[in-house]
């Protein structure tokens, strides 16, 4: 059943945008950050290395994450009480202390040059500087865990706008330390690092303090003293970690792809700036997810959530085929914001093109996603994320094996089309059926 229970039956249209538009601000400047990194750090002396350096660690960094991630989908569906609050609180700072050590090891002992180089592929001097990254960027695995819960109690009293105001803070804060680096002439992969935590640990501040008395209004005990067993909560939240877990792999994956094509720094670098250009212009779509998982409570409010979905997808992903098919525009992206060097520039230029299939899938797997967690029933999940995995691997290997020169900005963006595509044909009849939706209704 869904997660809350709002004070109408059915989102109307005013309803969802109400909810939904704050959360596109939020997801937009979230998003940004790390095109913003990339931005300054094309300014460093030697930008392909910090580059490849920021994504390789960025990347394992989120996977490593992953349960973090969740904290705000799992708030969302079980913190009803106080007492809930408090257990899932414990469960968070364990797992984000635990993230950090590991993050601390990779930065402080050989485990990075082993897993940078030999896991991930990367040369030994963006092993070097990866492994700096890790150190940086610590402290965030508890801070994230952290900020989700809190979120998630602004997403059940229907204040988004309180998320957004979190992340316009970090925005600025990054914003102001990267300008510093760059004026300083210290840029470079680690500096970044730190700059992004810093931005992180002021927005988990600011959502601590706006959400204080939405957690004083909880009652000590919910009217549902089962939901906090520890069988229901695993049934419910493990799904959750696995797609985080397979979602956040996928970078490092591609990554640890790329690492094996015969120039394996530009095909790192380019799938390092085209990753986050298809996270920040697809990133009002991942508001879509959250806004079903809350305001789907019955088959006519699900229905009229989908229409509107799909009609954010559509809004979006035309954006994105402008984009990679304009010249001028398409220069202006590469060369004049991110002042690529001529030989990246002409290596990414390709993959521009197909850029827009990524979100026009991953809009349509966040509408269904969201329908699921509202359903409650979250174990087909699982399933989508395990298959996403093994076809990506299976796919990026057989192609490296017969055509190691390939562009691999190319491929790498084929693999991420290959991963929403997939799991957005599992979520979607499940997700319909969980509200008695036919499939005949989308044609």
């Amino acid at each position: 059943m869904p997660a809350t229970q709002p004070s109408s039956g059915a989102a109307g249209l005013r309803q969802i945008l109400a909810f939904y538009l704050p959360l596109v601000l939020t997801s937009q400047m979230m998003t940004l950050s790390n095109p913003l990194i990339n931005l300054a750090l094309s300014r460093a002396d030697q930008q392909q290395l910090h580059l490849a350096a920021y994504s390789i660690c960025f990347g394992l960094a989120v996977f490593l994450n992953a349960p973090a991630l969740v904290s705000r989908d799992i708030g969302a569906g079980l913190c009803t009480s106080r007492m809930a609050y408090r257990k899932l609180l414990g469960q968070v700072a364990v797992l984000g202390l635990v993230i950090g050590l590991i993050d601390l090891a990779l930065a402080l002992t050989p485990l990075g040059v082993a897993v940078f180089g030999g896991l991930l592929g990367a040369t030994p001097r963006v092993s070097q500087e990866a492994s700096q990254v890790a150190l940086a960027l610590s402290p965030i695995p508890l801070l994230v865990g952290v900020r989700g819960l809190h979120s998630a109690l602004a997403l059940r009293a229907h204040r988004t706008q309180l998320l957004t105001q979190a992340t316009f803070l970090r925005l600025i804060s990054v914003v102001a330390i990267l300008a510093a680096l760059v004026a300083n002439e210290q840029i470079a992969a680690r500096t970044v690092g730190w700059a992004l935590a810093g931005g992180i640990f002021l927005e988990t501040l600011w959502i601590i303090w706006v959400t204080r008395g939405l957690l004083r209004a909880l009652p000590e005990s919910g009217p549902d003293p089962t939901l906090l067993a520890g069988t229901r909560m695993f049934r419910f939240a493990f799904p959750l970690v696995i797609s985080a877990y397979a979602w956040t792999a996928l970078r490092p994956l591609i990554n640890g792809i790329l690492g094996r094509c015969t120039d394996s720094e530009a095909a790192q670098a380019g799938f390092g700036v085209l990753h986050p250009i298809i996270l920040l212009t697809a990133s009002g779509l991942w508001a879509l997810q959250a806004t079903g998982q809350i305001l789907a409570t019955d088959a006519q409010s699900a229905r009229r959530f989908l229409g509107f979905g799909f009609s954010m997808t559509l809004l979006f992903s035309v954006g994105v085929v402008l984009l990679g098919w304009i010249p001028a525009w398409r220069e202006f992206l590469l060369s004049g914001l991110f002042d690529l060097q001529p030989d990246l520039f002409d290596y990414v230029t390709p993959a521009m093109k197909v850029l827009f299939v990524a979100p026009v899938l991953l809009g349509i797997r966040a509408c269904f996603k969201g329908l699921i967690l509202a359903s409650g029933q979250t174990g087909v999940i699982s399933l989508s994320a395990a298959v996403d995995l093994v076809a990506v691997s299976a796919v990026g290997l057989v192609v490296i094996a017969i055509w190691p020169t390939v562009n691999g900005a190319i491929l790498g963006v084929g693999l991420v089309i290959t991963a929403e595509f997939l799991e957005a044909s599992i979520l979607g009849r499940p997700a319909l059926r969980r509200f008695g939706i036919s499939p005949a209704w989308m044609h």
